[in-house]
């Protein structure tokens, strides 16, 4: 994959058994490319992952097996093992910029495996600043917030690593047509 410029930006996002990286599991990987210019979305990873079968046996009764349409038996019939894609994702890493929403949290469970991130600001924090600017609310915004407020969109969509990526470049896309904004998204 060619390295992005500062016209383009990577956004990753987890679906995991839970919050702690060296106790639960990754199960799904969502990468979307945007262009930061035309707003043109590509998705370059959806998986599923398998970790390890006999972890994920005693996570079975996890969060996001419950609030989501994601199900364990689908998990084992569709996911892949991390090893599979670890090298392509090294590669993705290497050469472009990544950021999230609360990209920490991603950031955090990739990094416990090994994984170096060429990072980009956090799509929360640039979505604080950008609220503030224009509707004078000074918070750490949720996604649904910044759904509402900045996309004028009041659905609620299934939480999934790849829908969930895409509605974070959505929002990154309209907070940068500020350029304050953009400017501070690469520094």
């Amino acid at each position: 994959m060619p390295q992005l410029d500062e016209d383009e930006v990577m956004i990753i996002d987890l679906e995991t058994t839970g919050f702690f990286p060296f106790k639960d599991l990754i199960v799904e990987i969502g990468i979307v490319q945007l262009d930061l210019n035309s707003g043109k979305r590509d998705h370059i990873m959806n998986e599923l992952v398998i970790e390890s079968e006999k972890r994920l046996s005693q996570k079975r009764n996890s969060w996001i097996f419950k609030n989501s349409d994601l199900t364990y038996e689908e998990l084992l019939e569709k996911g892949i093992s991390l090893s599979e894609i670890s090298s392509k994702l090294s590669d993705l890493f290497r050469s472009n910029k990544f950021t999230g929403f609360y990209s920490e949290f991603d950031f955090t469970f990739l990094e416990a495996r090994g994984f170096k991130i060429d990072k980009a600001a956090d799509i929360m924090y640039l979505s604080r600043k950008y609220l503030n600017i224009y509707y004078g609310i000074d918070k750490y915004p949720s996604v649904e917030e910044c759904m509402k407020r900045i996309l004028k969109d009041y659905s609620k969509e299934p939480h999934r690593a790849i829908k969930d990526a895409e509605i974070e470049a959505k929002i990154l896309f309209e907070i940068c047509k500020d350029e304050e904004i953009r400017e501070e998204l690469f520094n």
